[in-house]
């Protein structure tokens, strides 16, 4: 069993004092031989801007000396120097990074310490006599390698956690598009056609009322007679792409297959079946003529098309849209290309998946290096 016994702060370490450098060695950018200036900022690590400076500490703990966050730590593994409104935390011998975070999270969990009855504030005297519980040997020292390793095994399944969310997110996309896995979402050089046809092909101007034979305005439902139900119910707004809840009682209903266009010029392809409110119109057609694939590529050039265009000042109604144009690509007889809308949205798909992994890989290459 482990067992903890009671160490002032200033047993390992020294605290320093920062102080801003001169207001012509602030800057906003990074260049060769700067390095980072961490004042009492708690957003990036610490680090406010950039300075030159021939010296500087690395792999050192910083804490907020005053405002609201006053004592939150941070492990600076950067070439840095400390600025106005923070205190360094400097190992007076070595001490690993792990035992060092370890060590910052216990000075982190005592930040009541410093709120005052006016503005919260870390006086140094006071953070060195910081008495902090931690772990020892069975000769009563510290024991850092304990620490380093329980810092090691937290990083390790934080890391395996996100990897493990990160697998699951790609999965649903793959899921979703019909794809059994990555490799069948790698380019080909058809899928190149296809964006290069796009680029170089002629678009002519259809009239909404051209592209659907159903252009429906919804009706109102108001929240205190909305039954809960199964039935997805959109009105206007982006979040969660206009769905506000599930219903069993709309007075409107739309068919899978169709698009929706809010009084705001806000549109989304909808592959379900779904209730809408007065201020959202539904398109569609009888015969579902468009394709999944294709309804999405118009969908997305009407909200392109109507982009900053209406508001609650002005709003759009479906009695309004009928006339409006929207531009999509025509063949060599100058007829809707049906067939190069599909093929593009599917090679867009396709490029979004492996976007979203590049990132997700960064993403995760950054964790796994910051718990090295």
């Amino acid at each position: 069993m482990v067992k903890f016994k009671t160490f002032k702060l200033s047993d390992f370490f020294k605290i320093f004092s920062g102080k801003q450098p001169d207001i012509h060695n602030r800057f906003d950018t990074k260049k060769e031989n700067m390095v980072n200036t961490i004042t009492g900022a708690t957003t990036n690590n610490g680090v406010n801007f950039y300075s030159y400076s021939e010296k500087y500490n690395i792999d050192e703990l910083t804490i907020s000396k005053d405002g609201e966050y006053a004592g939150t730590v941070f492990l600076q593994t950067k070439p840095f120097i400390l600025g106005g409104h923070v205190l360094g935390v400097f190992g007076k011998f070595y001490i690993s990074n792990e035992a060092k975070l370890y060590i910052a999270s216990s000075v982190m969990k005592r930040r009541e310490l410093w709120r005052g009855a006016d503005r919260p504030s870390v006086q140094k005297k006071r953070l060195e006599n910081l008495e902090l519980e931690l772990p020892v040997t069975s000769d009563g020292e510290p024991d850092f390698e304990y620490m380093s390793e329980y810092v090691k095994r937290i990083e390790a399944e934080y890391v395996k956690r996100i990897e493990a969310e990160y697998v699951k997110r790609i999965e649903a996309y793959l899921t979703v598009l019909g794809y059994p896995d990555v490799e069948s979402v790698r380019l080909t050089q058809a899928d190149k056609e296809v964006l290069s046809m796009h680029a170089s092909a002629g678009f002519e101007k259809y009239e909404l009322r051209y592209l659907f034979d159903h252009i429906v305005q919804g009706r109102r439902l108001k929240k205190d007679d909305q039954i809960k139900g199964n039935i997805p119910f959109i009105m206007s707004g982006t979040t969660n792409l206009g769905i506000v809840d599930h219903v069993s009682n709309p007075n409107k209903v739309a068919p899978k297959n169709s698009i929706t266009v809010d009084i705001f010029g806000n549109s989304f392809y909808r592959n379900f079946e779904y209730g809408y409110g007065d201020d959202t119109g539904a398109y569609w057609n009888e015969d579902n003529k468009y394709n999944p694939f294709v309804m999405e590529y118009i969908s997305v050039v009407i909200k392109k098309t109507l982009l900053g265009k209406y508001s609650y000042g002005k709003k759009l109604r479906s009695s309004k849209s009928l006339d409006i144009k929207i531009k999509l690509p025509i063949d060599e007889n100058k007829l809707l290309n049906i067939e190069l809308m599909e093929n593009y949205i599917k090679v867009i798909q396709k490029k979004t998946v492996l976007k979203l992994k590049t990132e997700l890989d960064n993403k995760l290459k950054l964790y796994e290096e910051a718990s090295k």
